[in-house]
């Protein structure tokens, strides 16, 4: 045992762990100023993602539409015709999506709500009629309560 502490002894010169110590405390002291400064970097985050959505969102549109105008470019189409042809016909699209999903969603909106009314009801009735045969005021008020802010 007194052999390996002295090897070991031998081999960790403070040359080798002074290094290597300032390394590990500066990567702890990085590590705790950033868990305290936790705040500052959501902030700074949200600031600059809100800064670069755009730019992010425009190189990656003009990405996506690049093989389609270099296409219409091989056929001799203008870029002054091509572009706002492009963005004609995906306004277009998206219009007509638009208009075929949203009055869809709307009437599923309505048939949901409409059934959750009714599953309160019945959740009510159940407990009315299982487990509390005289309800109590707080569950009346409760129903009442859920039904109102379901109907709102």
């Amino acid at each position: 045992m007194k052999r390996f502490f002295a090897t070991l002894k031998s081999s960790w010169s403070t040359q080798d762990t002074m290094p290597l110590l300032l390394k590990i405390l500066m990567i702890v002291t990085i590590v705790y100023v950033i868990s305290i400064s936790t705040s500052f970097w959501l902030m700074l985050f949200s600031k600059v993602r809100r800064i670069l959505t755009p730019f992010i969102l425009g190189f990656l549109f003009a990405y996506l539409l690049n093989p389609w105008l270099r296409f219409l470019s091989r056929k001799k189409i203008s870029k002054k015709v091509s572009v706002p042809l492009t963005l004609l016909v995906i306004f277009v699209g998206l219009f007509y999506l638009l208009t075929l999903i949203l009055p869809r969603l709307y009437v599923d909106f309505l048939s949901f709500i409409q059934s959750l009314t009714l599953s309160v009801n019945q959740v009510f009735d159940w407990y009315r009629q299982t487990i509390d045969r005289d309800l109590s005021p707080f569950m009346i008020a409760l129903n009442d309560a859920l039904l109102d802010s379901i109907n709102n």
